[in-house]
């Protein structure tokens, strides 16, 4: 909706003639009524309001949606900015957080081998003794065998007997 000025005169210093700056006279009304040569009849000049004040009137009203749509444009150029920032961020983060990940996995893999060898060589050492102590040992004394001569120098072999989690 148009907002037309005020065309009553604002009380200014005069001018010389005595006039307030922005007043009308009595020729400025009447040419913005009268219409110019080969125009009688026209709505478009029978206003009361001064052509340049109706001009000025729909400038500011230009002016003042171009500065909305110029404030608008500029707010959502710092929004899209503010967005693109934080959507950096969160990539940043991203990355860094698999970053860490992979870290973390790469450790835990080199502590599950280490594990798995000092398993291996655990279980190694636990043969390599179990076997030992067999071959220290003396065979069982079975008396009835020794007494009827049927020795013939085996040795009794018991199966190897598999310890905790070994394979």
């Amino acid at each position: 909706m148009l907002s037309y000025p005020s065309i009553y005169p604002i009380p200014y210093p005069g001018d010389d003639l005595g006039h307030a700056p922005g007043a009308l006279t009595p020729s400025d009304v009447s040419s913005s009524i009268s219409p110019p040569t080969g125009q009688v009849g026209s709505t478009k000049y029978s206003t009361l309001v001064p052509g340049d004040r109706l001009a000025s009137a729909l400038t500011q009203e230009e002016d003042s949606r171009l500065m909305a749509e110029e404030d608008r444009r500029r707010r959502n150029t710092a929004a899209s900015a503010r967005f693109r920032m934080k959507k950096k961020q969160r990539e940043q983060t991203l990355e860094r957080t698999v970053r860490e990940t992979t870290e973390k996995n790469a450790s835990l893999e080199a502590r599950i081998a280490q594990l798995e060898m000092e398993n291996r060589w655990l279980k190694n050492l636990l043969t390599e003794k179990h076997e030992a102590a067999e071959a220290r040992m003396p065979p069982p004394s079975d008396s009835s065998s020794s007494k009827r001569g049927n020795g013939n120098g085996q040795k009794h072999l018991q199966p190897k007997k598999k310890g905790v989690g070994t394979e």
